[in-house]
Formats: C-alpha cells, sequence, structure tokens
C-alpha cells in the first residue's frame, strides 16, 4: 500500500476493503447464453456522454420547486406543517441532496463490485455485459457527482447502513452472492427510487439525468437475472439458503438505509429522534418508502430465492406485495 493511499485511509476518505475470490479465465469465445450476447450488444449501442449528452447549462432553482411540489409536504406530513419557509428550504435542499448522495455512492460501490463481476463470472457472455456495466457505474458516478456539486452544491457522506452493505457485497468470496447483492437487491432497489423521482420529479436537468441512468440500471437488472437463472438452481441446498438468508439479509438493510434519515435532520438542525419518529408515523411515507422494493421481490421470487419459509420475514418488512408486480425482465 503507498503512503499516499494509507494517507487517504487516515483522512477517512478512503477504505480498504479485503476481498478474495477466484478470477475466472475462460477459453471458450462462443456465446452460450443468447439473452446476455443480445444484452452486450444492446448495452454498446446505448451507451453515452455525461459531459457531452447532458445538457449541463441548465439552472437547478432549488427554492422554486420547494414552494411548488406538492411532494416535500406530502412525504414529510406532520413536519413540513411546522417549519417555516426557511426550514422548508433547507430540509427539500438536504433531503434530495442525500438521496442523490447514497445513489452516489451505490454507484461506486456497484463500480467496484461491476469489476470483481468481469473477474469472477464463470462464462464468456457474462464477462462481456459485466465490462460493460464498469463503464455504465463510471458514468453514474461521474454524473450524480457534478449534480450534487455544481447544482445542488452539498453532498453527504455514505450511510452506515449502505457502508455495511457493499462492504459486505465486496467482501464476498463467492460471485452469484455478489450479483445478487448488486444486480438484484442495490439495482433493483435504485430502479425503484428513479422511477420515482422520473415519475414526480419536476426539475427538467435532474430528470434527464435519471432517465439516461435508468435505461442502464435496467440492463444491469436484467443482466443478473438472466445470469442467475442459469445458476441457481445447480447450488447444493445448504448454499441455496446461505443465499436466500444473504438476499433477506441485504432487503433489510436496504430498508434501514432509506428510512434513517438522521444525517438529514442533524444537517437541518432538527431533533434527530423526535424527527425521524414523525416521519416514520406518516403513511405516505411508509407507501413511498416500501414501493422503492417493487423491482427487487418479483425478482427474487422469479429466481427461486423467497422461498416459504422466508415468506414470513419479507411480510413483516411489507414488501412481500411486490412478488407479483410487472418488472419487465
Amino acid at each position: 500500500m503507498t503512503e499516499k493511499t494509507k494517507r487517504l485511509i487516515k483522512e477517512g476518505t478512503a477504505e480498504a476493503i479485503k476481498t478474495l475470490y477466484d478470477t475466472i479465465w475462460v477459453y471458450s469465445y462462443e456465446t452460450e447464453i443468447q439473452k446476455l450476447s443480445e444484452l452486450y450488444e444492446k448495452a454498446k449501442k446505448e451507451q453515452w456522454n455525461a459531459s457531452q449528452d447532458i445538457d449541463w447549462s441548465q439552472q437547478v432553482d432549488i427554492e422554486k420547486l420547494t414552494f411548488s411540489s406538492q411532494l416535500p409536504q406530502l412525504l414529510f406530513q406532520g413536519l413540513w406543517e411546522k417549519l417555516d419557509d426557511k426550514k422548508r428550504l433547507e430540509l427539500s435542499i438536504s433531503n434530495m441532496s442525500w438521496i442523490l448522495s447514497q445513489i452516489l455512492h451505490g454507484e461506486q460501490g456497484a463500480l467496484l463490485v461491476a469489476s470483481h463481476l468481469v473477474a469472477c463470472a464463470p462464462v464468456y457472455d457474462e464477462k462481456l455485459v459485466a465490462s460493460t456495466q464498469v463503464i455504465d457505474e463510471a458514468r453514474h458516478v461521474e454524473v450524480f457527482h457534478k449534480y450534487l456539486t455544481t447544482k445542488l452544491e452539498k453532498e453527504f457522506p455514505i450511510s452506515p447502513h449502505l457502508r455495511d452493505l457493499m462492504k459486505t457485497i465486496l467482501s464476498e468470496s463467492r460471485w452469484y452472492f455478489k450479483f445478487v447483492g448488486m444486480q438484484i437487491l442495490v439495482e433493483g432497489l435504485a430502479m425503484g427510487i428513479f422511477g420515482t423521482l422520473d415519475k414526480f420529479g419536476e426539475e427538467p436537468l435532474g430528470v434527464q439525468i435519471v432517465r439516461y441512468v435508468m435505461k442502464d440500471e435496467a440492463r444491469h437488472v436484467a443482466f443478473g437475472v438472466i445470469s442467475l437463472k442459469e445458476h441457481i438452481d445447480d447450488l447444493p441446498e445448504k448454499e441455496k439458503k446461505e443465499l436466500c438468508d444473504f438476499a433477506y439479509e441485504g432487503c433489510v438493510a436496504l430498508k434501514n438505509r432509506i428510512t434513517d434519515m438522521s444525517q438529514v435532520w442533524e444537517d437541518v438542525g432538527l431533533p434527530i429522534r423526535e424527527t425521524q419518529e414523525i416521519v416514520e408515523n406518516s403513511p405516505i411515507f411508509q407507501e413511498f418508502l416500501l414501493l422503492m422494493f417493487s423491482r427487487v421481490v418479483p425478482n427474487l421470487k422469479k429466481l427461486g430465492l423467497l422461498p416459504d419459509y422466508m415468506r414470513p420475514h419479507y411480510e413483516k418488512l411489507g414488501i412481500l406485495k411486490f412478488e407479483n408486480f410487472e418488472d419487465n425482465v
């Protein structure tokens, strides 16, 4: 480890994560999974340039959006009416910055995991698609960092829940655990978040970015589903059970990651515990939160990772109702 790396770790701007996995070098270059070959072709056609294809000249008027949008007062029902206009503006900016900051950190995590998948995926077609995901994720890191720093001018550190989940995925030695953790859970949740931002977004530049990224993320989720279908049924029963447990624990971590907004409350200067309770008791906020899993649960079911013994746990999380959601993958 270089002295510069050591310094970055000591300063808290970087972290070293121990990883261990087999690198699979394949010598057959024939297509084995036709759907992945088609996905690879699609990925090549859909590449875009974040610095050229996004209209960065657009101005972002957060104040105007805050007081014209109905979404913040719906999401923060029970809290919004207690705040004056200054606090409402602060809350809106912090909330959106926090959401996009966690997406930014998740995208870098996805970049690292995708680079692992190129090495450890056992099929030639999987390596090709994973290679396109690496550049996709690099582009996502670029575009969200630029939006946060040049338009919202606020960025949050990674939440502890997301950091712990990403470290678990990165340090996992089994490639199919990485696939489930990243392609099905993290990317699936991202699709739910992006779908909500696209539907309710009123800021043109942000919506433009989200729509570009959603096309990439849809391919990543499809990549995970197609690849895992080829392998999960061949797993020993014990390992498949471990994978089911891993998927559930990942869902718990993701729910905690989008529920715990203490970083926002602290930034705005609101009492953390009291404010968190107000928001958690908001039925509308809870519905929005659960909707984020609408792309995750159907794919877990499709892959056989939602066995009968796990169903009560997902029911308790409140996300089992999405098991038959049409995800188009």
